[in-house]
């Protein structure tokens, strides 16, 4: 959004940038010349850095930030490529050496533009902390997942390959049915490992209302006596579309209204909330959606034990006693692959998974 109004302004009105735009910015905002140098900063990005305009104007990008700051690194790119860039970083207030974390946009003022322009938006050290652990996460999971996926598939073609020599020596060609059955199997759970495990290809991604997911998987509930009686809607009717690959997103999504009714099991007065909401500038995961659409499941459940909350989505950690510890994995990378993030928000008496995607007709950043 504020990047969108920065965009507005034309080079003859530079020498008005900060006073007649910005300033009523609320995020940070900073504006670069193609020399690197600030020719613009906002009230926001002057209380954030503890600068004013007469002590930093005309001073280099490398001056005002840390010359090994990827907040420099994604400027020069943005220069060089013509592209817009992310990353997350710190920065620090003069005034009193106080360190800031930050989500750092930067993007040319027009395509063809000689100035770029810096968003920087303040996040929360525990905000921080835990996108840092959730990002860790998901690396660490697309590495458990290609290896389990490996361990799996190995003696699924030992015993293809065996079922294929078996059927050589059989007396009878009746046998060979029982063989047929066996390589078949095999090809067919090789097939499933991939498609569980491994993100191969990209999604079949469509626009569609956001409450065609949480629709489709009520109904799926409806199915099954005294399931649907648990769930209540709690739907916001102004949801933009999304742009996301259905199946894909249905089954995160079941895999979160599963554990959230299993969690329920027991409790009187139980239930389940489908609640979905639009949010602006939000920030998920390194990521920030200028508008998002989130697609909650909540639960009056016990809660997942504070020590088990940092390690929910790896693989094989579970809650439940006989849980396989693979479904929040799962659904974190069906999710992650089309572009969104899952948070979890968790005490006693209140679960919330949260699904975060972009609004379709937003860039995705």
């Amino acid at each position: 959004m504020a990047l969108a109004l920065v965009r507005n302004i034309t080079e003859s009105k530079l020498t008005e940038f900060s006073s007649s735009v910005i300033d009523h910015i609320s995020t940070a905002v900073l504006l670069f010349s193609e020399n690197r140098c600030l020719v613009g900063i906002n009230l926001a990005a002057q209380e954030m850095l503890g600068i004013g305009p007469a002590s930093s104007i005309g001073k280099k990008l490398e001056e005002l930030f840390f010359a090994s700051s990827s907040i420099v690194d994604i400027c020069i790119k943005t220069f060089e490529n013509a592209n817009g860039y992310d990353c997350y970083a710190s920065v620090l207030r003069k005034s009193d050496a106080y360190e800031i974390k930050v989500i750092a946009k930067s993007s040319l003022l027009e395509s063809d533009s000689k100035y770029a322009v810096l968003e920087l938006i303040s996040i929360t050290q525990n905000e921080a902390l835990r996108d840092e652990r959730f990002y860790a996460q998901q690396q660490l999971n697309k590495k458990i997942a290609r290896q389990l996926a490996h361990e799996i598939k190995n003696p699924l073609g030992g015993l293809r390959g065996a079922a294929q020599l078996l059927e050589r020596k059989l007396p009878d060609a009746v046998l060979k049915k029982y063989t047929d059955i066996i390589i078949e199997e095999s090809d067919r759970l090789t097939k499933l490992v991939d498609s569980i495990l491994l993100s191969s290809g990209k999604p079949d991604t469509k626009v569609i209302n956001p409450h065609e997911i949480t629709e489709r998987v009520l109904a799926l509930f409806e199915k099954q006596k005294g399931m649907s009686a648990k769930i209540a809607k709690d739907y916001d009717p102004s949801l933009p579309n999304i742009s996301v690959d259905f199946n894909q997103v249905v089954q995160a999504y079941l895999n979160l209204a599963k554990n959230a009714l299993e969690a329920i099991d027991g409790v009187v007065d139980g239930k389940v909330i489908f609640k979905t909401r639009i949010e602006y500038n939000r920030i998920a995961l390194f990521k920030r959606y200028p508008v998002a659409v989130v697609l909650s499941v909540v639960d009056n459940g016990p809660g997942i034990p504070t020590e088990l909350q940092e390690n929910i989505f790896y693989p094989l950690v579970s809650t439940k006693e006989n849980g396989s510890g693979l479904g929040l994995t799962i659904s974190q990378g069906q999710v992650e692959r089309n572009g969104g993030s899952i948070e979890l928000k968790s005490r006693p008496g209140q679960t919330i998974f949260s699904i975060i995607f972009p609004a379709s007709n937003m860039e995705r950043q």
